[in-house]
């Protein structure tokens, strides 16, 4: 009897769970960064993702998988690397900071995480003070 109710119960069980279980995930696309990746961020909702080193950064869309840009520090900004780069999430902002031709003296850009192009600094101050956001995604 205590056997015939445990495969009872093991039956119900396993046709309950596949009648109702979900699909394997289907792989939409896969996508490579064209740049060394040793560190990589998204942001808040999960469309844009940042990735690169303190050379090159390279930005691709999670929804297609289609590379938005790439940025070459040394081409775009004449320098050989950055001390840091950092995804705001909030605003999606890269905030960049490199070393000045002044000993002492860092500098900090701002790159647009949806097309790469630099933000001059009266644009970062609409965006950061929330009068104008930026594109949203």
């Amino acid at each position: 009897m205590k056997n015939k109710f445990i495969a009872t119960v093991i039956t119900y069980i396993t046709i309950h769970a596949s009648l109702f279980c979900q699909p394997s995930f289907q792989k939409k696309f896969e996508s490579t960064f064209p740049v060394n990746t040793k560190w990589r961020v998204h942001n808040n909702k999960l469309t844009i993702a940042i990735a690169g080193d303190l050379q090159e950064l390279a930005g691709i869309d999670l929804i297609t998988g289609k590379l938005l840009w790439s940025f070459s520090f040394k081409d775009k900004l004449g320098i050989k690397k950055v001390n840091d780069w950092n995804l705001n999430k909030d605003n999606n902002v890269v905030t960049i900071k490199y070393d000045s031709d002044i000993k002492g003296k860092e500098i900090t850009k701002w790159i647009n995480a949806h097309d790469g192009n630099i933000l001059d600094e009266n644009a970062y101050a609409e965006i950061k003070t929330n009068k104008k956001k930026i594109i949203p995604h």
